[in-house]
């Protein structure tokens, strides 16, 4: 019996992995899917630099490994790193200090419930609620994380360069469907 390729998810929490495990698993199906979490985002940590980046999600795929010792590196075939861009990209101006929950971001919530700020609680439920909706309607699935209302058009280089733009790392914006172009 041939084993199935990886498509490795790496998501910052599990309420990413609770939103798209299974609905993507019924749309990928020549290959298997699986989810890392990492618990939070590891490209914007203050040890983390534009020098050391794909190396620490290159540690993050080793984790990924030693945790589940029955693949090995050449069982994946392809690695997606979701992340919040959490306003990354705007200027310093921009930034307003103070309570620590009452910052803004753009994160799963947003793009997926166009919520922002969702507590710890409501997530799961958001989740739990997204997940029920999809599984069996993986087609809407697509044609929702295709919509133009946030899908950013362009490729992969294009899209980041417009998160880059103004206060776009802030807004509803993703280019999740570029994985399904």
């Amino acid at each position: 019996m041939k084993i199935k390729k990886i498509l490795l998810f790496i998501v910052e929490g599990v309420t990413d992995q609770n939103s798209l495990a299974l609905v993507l698993s019924k749309i990928v199906q020549n290959e298997s899917v699986k989810f890392h979490i990492v618990s939070g985002d590891i490209t914007s940590d203050r040890f983390t630099t534009s020098v050391n980046a794909i190396t620490k999600v290159n540690d993050q795929i080793k984790i990924f490994l030693e945790r589940n010792p029955y693949f090995k590196k050449s069982d994946i075939l392809k690695v997606i790193h979701l992340i919040d861009t959490d306003g990354a990209y705007i200027a310093d101006e921009k930034i307003v200090s103070g309570n620590v929950d009452a910052y803004f971001s753009c994160n799963l919530e947003h793009v997926l419930h166009n919520e922002l700020n969702v507590n710890n609680c409501d997530k799961m439920d958001y989740a739990d609620r997204f997940v029920n909706y999809f599984y069996g309607r993986e087609v809407e699935f697509i044609d929702f994380i295709s919509d133009n209302k946030f899908a950013v058009k362009g490729t992969l280089g294009e899209t980041w360069e417009f998160i880059k733009v103004d206060e776009n790392s802030l807004k509803r914006f993703s280019n999740f469907h570029l994985f399904f172009a």
